[in-house]
């Protein structure tokens, strides 16, 4: 029934309109991202996206959602209270909870506001939430660099999640040298993480860089951190 349940809360997310309102006027070619793992854009991001089973929440769907509850006898006559974890003093964040709140209500649930200041150092007290928002930002290409994030005790696996399965994989994942085989383990895991419900991706964090071309030139970015300043020694004084 657990599983259900965040499965029906997980449908009822209404990605495309977070995008829609709050990403493409920041980025008119933003779309929904579907991969936990890899990045839109990179080489195996379609492949993932096209096997991962994310398709399943393809759309939000609070009516498909509520259907999942009552078949699974969840007595939603009360609604679910859902306690929203993400930072305090961040708009787009407010703006997250309220187009999910509005539509999660519609499947049975109550998003609680959670937002607080200390959000980050409390990911790690689920007792204080239920879900929560917020993004990894990548560091490294290695190719088990995620690992962090979904294996048992992972350092960066905050909420406890735990499936043999998703660290067996990662042990294979660590121990070949098999690219395709890699590629395929990505995949599983994914496949794992979607199936179990563990969470949606939403949107690529958008970024954007300004800088005075009258005073510095060679400025770039590179999705990984740290970002616009990962070149700083090319920089040159203009002029």
């Amino acid at each position: 029934t657990a599983h259900t349940v965040r499965q029906a809360f997980l449908l009822a997310v209404p990605r495309t309109d977070i995008v829609e309102r709050l990403i493409v006027p920041l980025n008119e070619n933003a779309e929904v991202r579907n991969s936990l793992i890899q990045v839109p854009g990179s080489p195996l991001y379609d492949e993932a996206v096209a096997n991962n089973g994310s398709d399943f929440y393809a759309e939000p769907d609070p009516e498909g959602a509520a259907a999942l509850l009552a078949d699974a006898g969840v007595d939603t006559s009360t609604p679910i209270d859902v306690r929203l974890l993400f930072a305090d003093e961040n708009p787009r964040r407010a703006s997250e909870y309220e187009l999910i709140r509005d539509s999660v209500a519609q499947a049975g649930f109550n998003l609680v506001d959670g937002r607080d200041i200390d959000w980050g150092s409390n990911l790690s007290n689920t007792s204080l939430y239920d879900a929560a928002l917020f993004g990894w930002q990548t560091t490294a290409i290695a190719v088990a660099d995620t690992a962090a994030n979904f294996i048992t005790d992972g350092q960066n696996n905050f909420y406890g999640y735990s499936n043999e399965t998703i660290d067996a994989l990662y042990d294979e994942l660590q121990a070949t040298t098999d690219a395709a085989r890699q590629d395929e383990i990505l995949i599983e895991v994914e496949s794992v993480l979607f199936e179990d419900a563990f969470g949606l991706p939403i949107f690529q964090f958008p970024q954007i860089t300004a800088f005075n071309s009258t005073y510095v030139s060679g400025v770039s970015d590179i999705p990984l951190s740290p970002t616009v300043f990962f070149n700083v020694w090319d920089w040159e004084a203009a002029g």
